[in-house]
């Protein structure tokens, strides 16, 4: 290349002429558009590969594009869990303006958390040449409930309700339908993927084998009354209904492989009146049904050692009976925030005290008066045969 004073003159050349496509790319974004709006932000992604580059317009729009005619892959960008943010995002002092991506294209890849807890971005669209969306890319995006999909595109497919990868039968985020039907082929559930669509009232899984419900996963469904889960299920994980209030009918109690239910995996839901635990259930998280609105709870016939965590039962006020055939209850009751909440009729709460008419029913076998007194003195208790169903 030709040099002047330390400069390559090609170099620059060439720079200019993919700054002119850039600008050119730009108008006719506007032109697509069909609008009046201001370009608010305009820039490459990455200055020393200046093709990809994403345009940011007064009314909320957020295009992905790329001025080259390759297709390329965006970006991957960093989370931090200790502080639930995301590093390096070109437009992070902007990210609230955002209320509609588009991807346009020759954008292959949208990348990992690029719009990680955008509360703001309420409509997506997925260009013709996109192929991946990264882990976690629309995660805590509360508000997206819009969808839509170039017809050239065979990657992806929203026809049950639902954004799902078709590569890895990945579900990214649902749709703000009324009743969600899992297909037999999805194997996952991306975090916070149905998290705040308020128009779902049932969601049946019971055609697939996912094994896991991610966190978040249902956080906020008001309006869900019903979920049908599959026997394949192992966990269900932190929050992963937290909130839903109108959640009255899950069958938990067929849930043969179930282990873990997380934190807080089922706080405030408030129409959740009764809660039958199969024997195959290990470990229930700090706060897992604090606040629902629960009257029974069975633990069924186990020797599993049943790990409750601190106040999982807490302010649970509705509570009044409680059956008990697990073997290893007594043995695992030395956290009173974590028994004590589920068998004691008098607990001090947020609002003072509460006073529950409450009978507790316990195996004979697995009753210690020892260990349970303390709980139980309020208590009206009933020993008796193994309650097995």
């Amino acid at each position: 290349s030709l040099i002047i004073n330390g400069v390559k003159i090609m170099k620059k050349i060439k720079l200019i002429m993919i700054a002119c496509l850039a600008a050119l790319s730009a108008m006719a974004l506007m032109a697509f558009s069909g609008c009046s709006t201001t370009v608010i932000l305009n820039r490459y992604l990455d200055m020393n590969q200046a093709t990809l580059a994403y345009m940011l317009t007064s009314d909320g729009e957020f295009t992905m594009y790329n001025v080259s005619d390759t297709p390329e892959a965006w970006m991957d960008y960093n989370y931090s869990a200790s502080t639930d943010s995301v590093g390096g995002r070109q437009w992070e002092d902007r990210g609230n303006h955002i209320k509609r991506v588009v991807v346009m294209e020759n954008v292959s890849c949208l990348g990992n958390f690029p719009f990680y807890g955008n509360s703001n971005l309420t409509e997506l669209h997925i260009g013709p040449d996109v192929t991946d969306i990264g882990e976690n890319a629309f995660a805590n995006c509360l508000n997206l409930k819009t969808i839509t999909i170039d017809p050239a595109n065979t990657a992806f497919s929203t026809e049950n309700g639902y954004l799902k990868q078709l590569s890895d039968n990945r579900i990214i985020r649902g749709t703000n339908v009324s009743e969600i039907v899992f297909d037999s082929t999805v194997s996952y559930i991306e975090p916070s993927a149905f998290a705040g669509l308020d128009n779902i009232k049932r969601v049946d899984m019971s055609q697939s084998s996912i094994t896991e419900i991610s966190s978040t996963a249902f956080i906020n469904c008001t309006s869900l009354s019903e979920v049908v889960l599959p026997d394949t299920i192992v966990s269900i994980g932190d929050k992963a209904f937290a909130n839903c209030t109108s959640l009255s009918n899950i069958n938990i109690q067929e849930c043969s492989s179930l282990e873990t239910i997380g934190e807080t995996t089922f706080f405030n839901c408030a129409s959740l009146k009764s809660l039958t635990l199969p024997s195959s259930v290990s470990g229930i998280g700090i706060l897992a049904f604090s606040q629902s609105g629960i009257e029974t709870v069975t633990l069924m016939q186990s020797d599993v050692n049943i790990s409750i965590g601190s106040n999982a039962f807490y302010e649970c006020n509705s509570l009044k009976d409680v059956y008990v055939s697990n073997s290893t209850i007594a043995s695992r009751s030395s956290n009173s925030n974590a028994l004590g909440y589920l068998l004691s009729a008098r607990y001090a709460s947020s609002t003072g005290t509460i006073n529950r008419k409450m009978n507790v029913y316990i195996a004979a076998s697995c009753y210690d008066a020892d260990n349970l007194g303390n709980y139980l003195k309020d208590t009206t208790v009933y020993t008796c045969l193994l309650y097995t169903s």
